[in-house]
């Protein structure tokens, strides 16, 4: 089903429309591509989100209305009369909107709340980093669910897999050599002996082909943006952006009005009012 979604609509859209045959493009290294079956997207680009992240850090901390309480991890949120109630390490903090936005972790962290509301699931994704000299002239390459991303100073990235174990982060040999074997066979033998780290990470995969933008349907004040999957970066702003909107048209517009937002299932009726955690 196509997404009703119309940020996400016009990217899509833009994105089929600028696909020409990765033979129209010339690079300093040629990679091993078909002329007749693949696309080159002339204006995709990459972003580090390490540092990315630690931008809007900076901008939060230098915002006068923004406090950042790090290492505070959240044991539940509560609704009651006065508002939601946020549990603290220590300490709990009453609020009349809150904002989940913990990823893969969402539906962990707000525990009772979410029962048959809210499904978001952990799928681990596994990646390497090479060095690669060269690596400013090639371009990022996506094949097979893999794809090769260069950075400057002679790295590229390797990734990244899909595996679906739970919360469990542990990087394997067998994934190593997959994705070096990826490597192998577009860059060339000598990146095998090149690797220089191996991670994982867990992304926030919802029980559907949306994200979850939008308000809790039975408690006021609850917001979520999770469930982005592999496209957190790439859906960062417009999600943003459509969730401030709907918060300022209100708890009750977006519930009935949002084609991102959660539908009360069957069975249900535990979660109905103002459910404790």
């Amino acid at each position: 089903a196509r997404c009703e979604w119309p940020v996400a609509e016009a990217c899509y859209t833009d994105l089929i429309a600028q696909g020409k045959h990765v033979a129209q493009r010339k690079h300093a290294v040629e990679l091993p591509v078909s002329p007749t079956s693949d696309l080159w997207f002339p204006n995709v680009s990459n972003v580090r989100n390490p540092r990315l992240l630690k931008a809007l850090a900076v901008m939060l901390a230098q915002h006068p209305r923004v406090r950042v309480s790090t290492f505070t991890p959240v044991q539940g949120v509560e609704a009651t009369d006065q508002g939601l109630k946020v549990m603290l390490d220590g300490q709990n903090r009453l609020a009349r909107h809150v904002v989940c936005a913990a990823g893969a972790w969402s539906t962990r962290v707000l525990q009772n709340l979410t029962t048959n509301v809210l499904k978001v699931r952990p799928v681990m994704g596994q990646m390497l980093s090479l060095k690669y000299a060269n690596s400013e002239a090639i371009p990022m390459v996506l094949q097979n669910g893999l794809y090769i991303v260069p950075r400057k100073k002679g790295l590229v990235l390797v990734g990244s897999t899909v595996q679906r174990c739970g919360y469990r982060k542990q990087w394997d040999v067998q994934t190593y050599h997959r994705l070096l074997n990826f490597a192998v066979d577009l860059l060339g033998e000598t990146v095998r002996q090149t690797v220089q780290a191996q991670w994982s990470g867990l992304r926030p995969e919802a029980d559907r082909d949306l994200p979850v933008v939008g308000a809790h349907p039975t408690v006021p004040g609850l917001w979520f943006n999770t469930g982005h999957f592999r496209n957190g970066l790439v859906l960062a702003v417009g999600s943003a952006q459509h969730l401030v909107q709907h918060m300022n048209q209100g708890w009750a517009h977006s519930v009935s009005a949002n084609p991102l937002g959660l539908a009360l299932r069957t069975n249900a009726a535990d979660v109905t009012g103002a459910t404790v955690l």
